[in-house]
């Protein structure tokens, strides 16, 4: 089955996810050998909305996926032979990775540049981004402390921290019920997104709470993250599917019910700055430039 070829990718962080996506089609299409161009087509069609499917909220995902399917449909009308297409396949695979470590490292470099010395930073959840602006700012000499929530129920905070810790920066890991008690002593809070909106990003459960803290305290909160996250709600409409919620109670009282959700929307009213590939930008401009018409 095509989703059998996703189920065992290891992930922190939507970018990963991409990089890691790519990697195993880049795997499945050099074995691919039977069939002419419009099957290979066909074939890495339905693979693509495999993908998509498994990971609706990724936005990254499928702008990526959807790039390179159409990117395949169109040459394999003007390549007769498998092997052109399968070697101008991961020739665009190629590209596309690396577009994304090309706005990665932009975003890493314009971000540990808002990271001051003796700083106490909040963050959420596991980001790629964030991670990185966080080593960058560490590599060039800034001091600063790092407060990670747990983030139930995959705890992909506590992998977060341990990387940063490991790297030499100080870290503090809270549960996640802790923001507002942490929120007084925070001088930034800054996210990742897995999508923003006209009016919303998606992130990490918890964020909205994080956010609304960080507004009573008056506490600068940013999120960092690449354009190609941007999906307009008038385009394709945010949905939200729920997770197993045996993540969140499997004991024995059969009455008891559990809703478990990995993702949330936050108004970008409560955003202060949006670090992207191309700059830092207030987020009334940053809507201006991306999610206007």
């Amino acid at each position: 089955m095509a989703s059998d070829l996703f189920m065992d990718i290891q992930f922190n962080g939507s970018t990963a996810l991409v990089q890691a996506i790519l990697d195993q089609l880049k795997i499945q299409i050099d074995q691919h050998k039977s069939g002419g161009t419009q099957v290979f087509s066909d074939w890495l069609s339905k693979t693509g909305r495999t993908a998509i499917k498994m990971y609706p909220n990724s936005v990254a995902v499928r702008k990526h996926v959807t790039t390179l399917v159409y990117y395949v449909k169109r040459i394999a009308k003007s390549e007769s032979e498998l092997k052109d297409v399968k070697s101008k396949t991961l020739d665009r695979i190629d590209e596309l990775k690396e577009h994304i470590n090309e706005s990665s490292k932009k975003i890493s470099d314009a971000g540990a540049r808002m990271i001051l010395n003796q700083n106490k930073i909040l963050t959420i959840g596991y980001s790629t981004s964030i991670r990185n602006i966080l080593l960058n700012a560490n590599r060039v000499k800034r001091k600063f402390t790092v407060y990670c929530t747990e983030s139930r129920p995959l705890n992909e905070g506590i992998i977060l921290a341990e990387e940063l810790a490991a790297a030499g920066i100080q870290c503090v890991l809270i549960p996640d019920a802790g923001i507002m008690s942490i929120m007084p002593e925070i001088n930034l809070v800054i996210t990742g997104a897995d999508r923003i909106c006209e009016d919303i990003y998606i992130n990490k459960i918890g964020t909205h709470s994080m956010a609304l803290g960080a507004s009573a305290y008056k506490v600068p909160f940013y999120i960092a993250a690449e354009t190609d996250k941007v999906l307009k709600e008038t385009d394709f409409a945010v949905r939200y599917y729920p997770e197993n919620p045996k993540e969140i109670y499997n004991g024995k009282v059969k009455q008891l019910k559990a809703e478990n959700q990995y993702f949330e929307s936050i108004p970008l009213r409560y955003v202060s700055k949006i670090i992207c590939e191309e700059g830092i930008f207030d987020t009334q401009e940053f809507k201006k430039w991306y999610l206007e018409d």
